[in-house]
């Protein structure tokens, strides 16, 4: 099981204790101040200021030791490492894969998608492969004098088929994360949609278990051309789900079920959506590319099987097939 370590520095300072019990907001994060006379030289501080502090810590500890790495793609990272802890589903009381969605949507909210870990961001494990793919499309173009979709990437997974399939109905768990920057726009108020604030949107899809290439290609196609289409059927098996995933600029989602399934679902399309960099066609924005990190991982969490090393000597790059609209 992975475990969570806080940083050797990050020292917690109690100013309250009632019966023996911290209250929640008497634990604190140390840190040094001004100092000097009448100055104390050390302060404490919590709540966003302290999470940014540690965020930003984590990023830097990444970048040093990815330094190729973009940040869309160090973005991607941390949330990907992240995990609901057993508080944040109430000590076992809650099933994250059997929440409806106003209830994932609430917990989203809440505690957005866990607490980040170093070790899960830095590594991979004999039973828990991590892939990254670092690249740019183009989500515009112009033809029959309208702003269409352009371009859609496809990865084919470079999944130890034979293992997986040797599983049989074991549980594995495959996790996404695509992480992506856009261009705001919040001047007016006839902007406040989504779909209006932001320049554009990225989304992932995976190939269903009895779908074809072809037919996968077409339901992608589709849903470039339709803006939150999702053919009926198509998004089982997943723990958030479309609707409660794509939201800002940053998506991830885990799926869950048998080695075998898993097996035959080896292709995830990342595909534009529209923002106003296609409606606002007078500034020319459908020129633009735009970057992307993505992050997957399959873990294997009960089983004692290696699936690091058979895709580590099945693949030398990750790379993606455009696909032209």
């Amino acid at each position: 099981a992975w475990n969570l370590q806080l940083p050797p520095e990050s020292v917690a300072a109690m100013e309250a204790q009632v019966k023996g019990r911290l209250e929640p907001d008497s634990l604190f994060l140390l840190s040094t101040a001004k100092g000097g006379i009448m100055n104390r030289w050390l302060t404490t501080f919590g709540d966003t200021s302290g999470a940014t502090a540690l965020a930003s810590r984590m990023a830097a500890q990444l970048y040093h030791r990815y330094p190729h790495l973009r940040p869309e793609t160090i973005r991607a990272l941390i949330v990907h490492s992240a995990e609901w802890t057993p508080q944040m589903l109430g000590n076992g009381l809650v099933n994250a894969n059997n929440l409806n969605e106003a209830d994932r949507i609430a917990l989203l909210k809440q505690v957005g998608y866990g607490v980040p870990n170093l070790n899960r961001a830095s590594n991979s494990a004999e039973n828990a492969l991590t892939l990254i793919a670092e690249s740019e499309l183009k989500p515009f173009k112009w033809e029959d004098s309208r702003v269409k979709t352009d371009e859609f990437h496809l990865y084919q997974l470079p999944w130890p088929t034979e293992i997986l399939s040797g599983l049989g109905a074991a549980t594995v768990r495959l996790k996404v994360t695509i992480s992506y920057f856009i261009e705001p726009n919040p001047g007016n108020k006839r902007y406040e949609e989504p779909s209006n604030y932001a320049s554009h949107g990225l989304r992932f899809k995976m190939i269903g278990r009895t779908e074809s290439p072809e037919g996968f290609m077409g339901r992608v196609s589709r849903a470039m051309q339709e803006d939150g289409y999702e053919k009926e059927g198509s998004e089982t098996g997943w723990q958030l789900g479309q609707k409660c995933r794509d939201k800002g600029s940053i998506h991830k989602d885990i799926w869950e079920g048998t080695a075998a399934d898993l097996a035959t679902r080896h292709i995830i399309a990342v595909h534009p959506v529209g923002g106003w960099w296609k409606t606002r066609k007078k500034l020319k924005r459908y020129e633009n590319t735009v970057r992307y990190g993505m992050v997957i991982s399959i873990e294997a969490p009960n089983i004692d099987v290696d699936i690091y090393n058979p895709v580590v000597q099945m693949i030398e790059t990750f790379v993606p097939v455009s696909i032209m609209t």
